[in-house]
Protein backbone atom coordinates (compact mmCIF):
# COMPACT_ATOMS: atom_id res chain seq x y z
CA UNK A 1 0.00 0.00 0.00
CA UNK A 2 1.23 3.37 -0.87
CA UNK A 3 1.12 6.45 1.33
CA UNK A 4 0.13 9.48 0.45
CA UNK A 5 1.26 12.51 2.24
CA UNK A 6 1.13 16.16 1.60
CA UNK A 7 4.34 18.38 1.19
CA UNK A 8 4.20 19.91 4.41
CA UNK A 9 4.12 16.52 6.39
CA UNK A 10 7.04 14.79 3.56
CA UNK A 11 9.12 17.83 4.79
CA UNK A 12 8.29 17.36 8.29
CA UNK A 13 8.75 13.28 7.45
CA UNK A 14 12.33 14.23 5.98
CA UNK A 15 13.71 16.75 9.02
CA UNK A 16 12.68 13.35 11.41
CA UNK A 17 14.39 11.18 8.82
CA UNK A 18 17.69 12.59 8.13
CA UNK A 19 20.91 11.44 10.49
CA UNK A 20 23.55 13.94 10.44
CA UNK A 21 26.71 12.31 10.14
CA UNK A 22 29.81 14.22 11.73
CA UNK A 23 33.28 13.58 10.12
CA UNK A 24 36.74 14.50 11.15
CA UNK A 25 38.39 17.01 8.54
CA UNK A 26 35.54 18.72 7.16
CA UNK A 27 36.89 20.91 4.23
CA UNK A 28 36.77 24.68 5.27
CA UNK A 29 34.55 25.14 1.77
CA UNK A 30 31.86 23.28 4.21
CA UNK A 31 30.92 25.78 6.70
CA UNK A 32 27.69 24.61 7.13
CA UNK A 33 27.12 21.97 10.14
CA UNK A 34 24.78 19.67 8.53
CA UNK A 35 26.91 19.32 5.01
CA UNK A 36 29.89 16.90 6.29
CA UNK A 37 31.10 15.60 2.78
CA UNK A 38 32.94 11.86 2.85
CA UNK A 39 36.28 11.48 4.72
CA UNK A 40 38.83 12.66 2.10
CA UNK A 41 36.89 13.96 -0.12
CA UNK A 42 37.41 18.09 -1.26
CA UNK A 43 35.16 20.58 -3.28
CA UNK A 44 37.24 20.37 -5.88
CA UNK A 45 36.36 16.55 -6.79
CA UNK A 46 32.41 17.86 -7.56
CA UNK A 47 28.87 17.31 -6.10
CA UNK A 48 26.70 14.34 -7.52
CA UNK A 49 23.76 17.05 -6.91
CA UNK A 50 23.13 20.94 -7.34
CA UNK A 51 19.66 21.74 -6.00
CA UNK A 52 17.84 24.91 -7.21
CA UNK A 53 15.40 26.35 -5.39
CA UNK A 54 13.10 29.42 -4.63
CA UNK A 55 14.29 30.90 -1.43
CA UNK A 56 10.86 31.40 -0.91
CA UNK A 57 10.44 27.39 -0.96
CA UNK A 58 13.89 26.70 1.27
CA UNK A 59 11.47 25.26 4.49
CA UNK A 60 11.07 22.23 1.50
CA UNK A 61 14.21 22.25 -0.16
CA UNK A 62 17.01 22.22 2.70
CA UNK A 63 15.36 19.50 4.10
CA UNK A 64 15.47 17.39 1.26
CA UNK A 65 19.12 18.24 0.62
CA UNK A 66 19.94 16.95 3.94
CA UNK A 67 18.03 13.68 3.43
CA UNK A 68 19.59 13.33 0.29
CA UNK A 69 22.95 13.97 1.74
CA UNK A 70 22.60 11.41 4.49
CA UNK A 71 22.07 9.27 1.68
CA UNK A 72 25.27 9.31 0.42
CA UNK A 73 25.09 11.91 -2.13
CA UNK A 74 27.26 15.30 -2.51
CA UNK A 75 25.25 18.00 -2.20
CA UNK A 76 25.69 21.69 -3.81
CA UNK A 77 23.26 23.99 -1.63
CA UNK A 78 23.72 27.61 -1.38
CA UNK A 79 23.60 27.85 1.97
CA UNK A 80 26.08 25.48 2.43
CA UNK A 81 28.69 26.75 0.39
CA UNK A 82 28.19 30.20 -0.43
CA UNK A 83 30.29 31.96 2.42
CA UNK A 84 29.58 35.83 3.35
CA UNK A 85 31.34 38.26 0.20
CA UNK A 86 31.33 35.19 -1.65
CA UNK A 87 30.35 36.47 -5.74
CA UNK A 88 27.27 34.43 -6.35
CA UNK A 89 27.15 33.77 -9.69
CA UNK A 90 30.27 32.93 -10.04
CA UNK A 91 29.65 30.57 -7.13
CA UNK A 92 26.77 29.68 -8.64
CA UNK A 93 28.69 28.98 -11.95
CA UNK A 94 31.56 26.69 -10.53
CA UNK A 95 28.95 24.27 -8.84
CA UNK A 96 27.31 23.61 -12.05
CA UNK A 97 29.95 23.21 -13.71
CA UNK A 98 31.28 20.67 -10.36
CA UNK A 99 27.92 19.42 -10.65
CA UNK A 100 26.82 15.80 -12.49
CA UNK A 101 22.70 16.50 -11.96
CA UNK A 102 21.00 19.63 -12.00
CA UNK A 103 17.77 19.10 -9.75
CA UNK A 104 15.07 22.22 -9.86
CA UNK A 105 12.58 22.25 -7.24
CA UNK A 106 9.44 23.64 -9.29
CA UNK A 107 6.65 25.78 -7.87
CA UNK A 108 4.92 28.93 -8.95
CA UNK A 109 7.69 30.31 -6.75
CA UNK A 110 10.45 28.62 -8.64
CA UNK A 111 9.15 29.71 -11.93
CA UNK A 112 8.79 33.90 -11.06
CA UNK A 113 12.33 33.98 -10.01
CA UNK A 114 14.67 35.51 -11.60
CA UNK A 115 17.89 33.89 -10.04
CA UNK A 116 16.11 29.86 -10.85
CA UNK A 117 15.49 31.19 -14.51
CA UNK A 118 19.56 31.81 -14.82
CA UNK A 119 20.37 28.89 -13.08
CA UNK A 120 18.23 26.82 -15.19
CA UNK A 121 19.46 28.46 -18.49
CA UNK A 122 22.75 27.77 -17.63
CA UNK A 123 22.43 23.82 -16.74
CA UNK A 124 20.41 23.82 -20.13
CA UNK A 125 23.15 26.01 -21.83
CA UNK A 126 25.64 23.28 -20.91
CA UNK A 127 24.09 20.29 -21.98
CA UNK A 128 20.64 21.44 -24.21
CA UNK A 129 19.79 17.35 -24.73
CA UNK A 130 20.47 16.07 -21.41
CA UNK A 131 22.74 13.47 -22.13
CA UNK A 132 25.69 14.12 -19.98
CA UNK A 133 24.21 16.23 -17.28
CA UNK A 134 21.27 15.29 -16.01
CA UNK A 135 18.29 17.66 -15.47
CA UNK A 136 16.07 16.38 -12.77
CA UNK A 137 12.66 18.40 -12.54
CA UNK A 138 11.06 17.84 -8.94
CA UNK A 139 7.74 18.99 -8.53
CA UNK A 140 7.06 20.76 -5.40
CA UNK A 141 4.03 22.62 -5.71
CA UNK A 142 1.21 22.63 -8.38
CA UNK A 143 2.31 24.68 -11.24
CA UNK A 144 2.53 24.93 -14.89
CA UNK A 145 6.02 24.32 -16.53
CA UNK A 146 6.42 25.29 -19.69
CA UNK A 147 6.39 23.18 -22.64
CA UNK A 148 10.23 22.85 -22.33
CA UNK A 149 10.29 21.47 -19.31
CA UNK A 150 7.26 19.54 -19.36
CA UNK A 151 8.79 16.92 -21.90
CA UNK A 152 11.38 15.93 -19.24
CA UNK A 153 10.71 13.15 -16.82
CA UNK A 154 9.49 14.21 -13.56
CA UNK A 155 9.87 13.42 -9.85
CA UNK A 156 6.39 14.50 -8.58
CA UNK A 157 6.83 14.94 -4.59
CA UNK A 158 3.16 16.00 -4.46
CA UNK A 159 1.67 13.00 -3.65
CA UNK A 160 2.94 9.62 -3.07
CA UNK A 161 6.36 11.20 -1.52
CA UNK A 162 7.93 8.63 -0.55
CA UNK A 163 8.09 6.43 -3.63
CA UNK A 164 8.97 9.36 -5.84
CA UNK A 165 11.78 9.80 -3.06
CA UNK A 166 13.20 6.57 -3.68
CA UNK A 167 12.97 7.35 -7.31
CA UNK A 168 14.75 10.31 -7.26
CA UNK A 169 16.77 8.66 -4.95
CA UNK A 170 17.96 5.82 -7.56
CA UNK A 171 18.26 9.01 -10.14
CA UNK A 172 20.71 10.70 -8.64
CA UNK A 173 22.94 7.75 -7.65
CA UNK A 174 23.12 6.61 -11.76
CA UNK A 175 26.34 7.07 -13.00
CA UNK A 176 28.07 7.51 -9.64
Amino acid sequence: MTQTINSGDYCNNIQKKVTVHHHPGVAPEQPHPVCRPPTGWSPSEGYDVFISYSSQDRKFAQPLAEKLLADGLKIWFDEWILKPGDPIPAAIENGLEKSRIFLAIFSPQYLQSEWTQVERGAAMFRDPANRTRRFIPVLYQSCKLPDMLAQYKQIDLRANALEEYKKLLEACRQGE
